[in-house]
């Protein structure tokens, strides 16, 4: 189907296909994000359901707009044996045609999915677990690769993800099917009107506040474009670059002090956690992700429907997403230096600011638009809901 929705016609020869999510948390995320935008936009003969780790945020649970049973198995922390048994019995109860897993943090209820007798199972590999950002712990691997006997379908969001999965984990490439993330590109549109002169560059970056995401490398590169502007007898004033940080985490109070030791103060905003995000980078010129691990970013492709060139970290499935100097920039990981010279490129080119800006939202447009997407998910939950 290349990706289109079913037609109606197809759709009323379609029986409904029972489908239940398990996901870690229904929290504000990327891989959360990407369930909700599935839900929204599905077609009548599929009815979903999602089942919850370890609960729900109730304000993001809000962005569901069916009516949809959300159920929480309330893992303990730890070794919870008995999570196991709760999952088995919803199964049970609940008969679902389809269980959809993501991530290593939800793999294990593939047991019992199987065990409750669930005849079809997908797996999605969005990301690599905290603990292991570059998909190198054997564990993991060992883990993927024996609770994938279970799994019928692997849905990785990247190239990277991909290759993981045949050549490190041996899944049989008959069962992996690469999908990319896909963004509303109407909640994100703006209108280019162009840019001349001086500008100033409206940096922003949108992610958790967390070590892996890699925000201090951010902030020290911010200095580094300071002390060069100083060095090339250009005021370096606040007003002339700007970051806005928008997200909480742990890390958030580590890095307010690195802004403060740096100078940096009048430069940076720190927004927290915000549900406004297109206005927000509507409001921006230039999008950052300087995290040292990824799987595909939702924010990067947001950012590329707003018309803003990214400059990210070359990790995971950045590469997928981003032509360097086409649509925006890869860096190498932990590397200040290179993000400085990054938005240095741009705060002296404001041509080239415009021109990637704009051939981003094409390239979203063409490949990573929500319908592209959704479509493939519900071509294969369709052919495999049948029994």
């Amino acid at each position: 189907m290349n990706g289109i929705t079913p037609t109606r016609d197809q759709e009323e020869n379609t029986s409904v296909v029972k489908i239940v999510h398990v996901i870690h948390r229904l929290d504000f995320g990327g891989l959360e994000n990407g369930v909700v935008n599935l839900i929204n936009h599905s077609p009548d003969w599929l009815q979903h359901i999602i089942i919850t780790l370890t609960g729900s945020n109730e304000v993001f649970a809000k962005r569901i707009q069916k009516n949809v049973q959300i159920y929480d198995v309330n893992k303990q922390s730890g070794q919870d044996w008995g999570m196991y048994l709760r999952l088995w019995k919803l199964f049970r109860a609940l008969k679902p045609d389809i269980v959809h897993t993501r991530n290593l943090a939800t793999l294990e209820a593939q047991i019992p999915a199987f065990l409750a007798g669930v005849k079809t199972r997908i797996h999605g590999e969005h990301g690599w677990d905290i603990a292991d950002p570059n998909g190198d712990v054997v564990k993991y691997q060992k883990m993927r690769r024996v609770i994938g006997a279970l799994v019928h379908k692997f849905i990785p969001l990247s190239s990277h993800l991909e290759h993981y999965l045949l050549r490190k984990v041996g899944i049989p490439a008959r069962k992996v099917e690469r999908i990319c993330n896909g963004v509303d590109v109407n909640r994100f549109r703006t209108t280019h009107e162009g840019i001349s002169g001086r500008i100033t560059l409206n940096v922003i970056s949108v992610g958790r506040l967390e070590e892996i995401k890699g925000h201090k490398y951010l902030i020290s590169a911010l200095a580094h474009v300071k002390e060069r502007l100083s060095s090339l007898n250009i005021e370096a004033k606040s007003g002339l670059c700007s970051l806005t940080l928008v997200g909480d985490g742990s890390c958030r109070s580590a890095l307010e002090r690195q802004v403060i030791d740096a100078g940096l103060d009048n430069w940076v905003t720190f927004l927290g956690s915000r549900s406004d995000i297109p206005e927000l980078l509507r409001g921006s010129n230039c999008f950052v992700l300087p995290s040292e691990a990824e799987g595909i970013s939702n924010t990067v492709l947001e950012a590329m429907a707003t018309g803003l060139p990214v400059i990210a970290t070359d990790v995971g499935g950045n590469a997928d997403l981003i032509l360097p100097y086409q649509t925006g920039i890869l860096v190498p990981a932990k590397d200040a230096s290179a993000l400085a010279e990054a938005l240095l490129y741009y705060l002296q080119d404001t041509d080239r600011l415009l021109e990637h800006g704009k051939a981003g939202l094409e390239r979203v447009n063409k490949e990573f638009s929500l319908p592209v997407m959704t479509g493939k998910y519900y071509r294969i939950y369709r052919d495999l809901g049948k029994h």
